[in-house]
């Protein structure tokens, strides 16, 4: 993560901070005790650096190496985070939506649209603000096998 700081959006160095972690923590016996630090600490930076898609790259690889029960209180305290300082850009709704659609309760996903209509109402009208929070409704209703009809969902065939 030193590198990230350093270089900001270092592709190679998340890349190779995921070959760190297939190489040596996966197989490892101590796995369940060193992932969730990486997590918290991974989480924490993508707090710091919302702006740095590799960050949350690399937060979904280390959340997929965790049981299902772990995603929940990740993806509420960044959507809570989301909802208090405005985050509307595409990184960390990249990141959240990625988060709804592969493991997140009713509740989460009530929540996750509520927090993404509320940014998107007071979004500066036809920004990039409101195009990325769109693609998030697409993008999550497409993932569930629905498709955005003007105002309503339908099933898609």
């Amino acid at each position: 993560m030193v590198s990230g700081e350093r270089h900001p959006r270092n592709y190679y160095a998340w890349c190779h901070a995921r070959y760190l972690i297939n190489t040596f923590v996966t197989p490892s016996p101590n796995m369940n005790e060193v992932l969730p630090r990486l997590v918290s600490a991974t989480q924490k930076w993508c707090f710091a650096h919302h702006d740095d898609i590799s960050g949350w790259q690399f937060l979904i690889f280390l959340i997929d190496k965790r049981p299902p029960t772990e995603t929940s209180p990740i993806f509420r305290e960044t959507l809570n985070l989301a909802a208090s300082f405005k985050w509307r850009n595409e990184s960390v709704w990249y990141f959240l939506r990625h988060m709804a659609a592969w493991g997140s309760t009713n509740a989460d996903l009530d929540e996750f649209e509520l927090v993404r209509r509320t940014l998107w109402e007071s979004a500066p009208e036809d920004g990039f603000e409101q195009l990325t929070l769109q693609r998030a409704e697409k993008w999550l209703s497409a993932s569930q096998g629905l498709t955005i009809i003007d105002a309503g969902l339908e099933e898609m065939p």
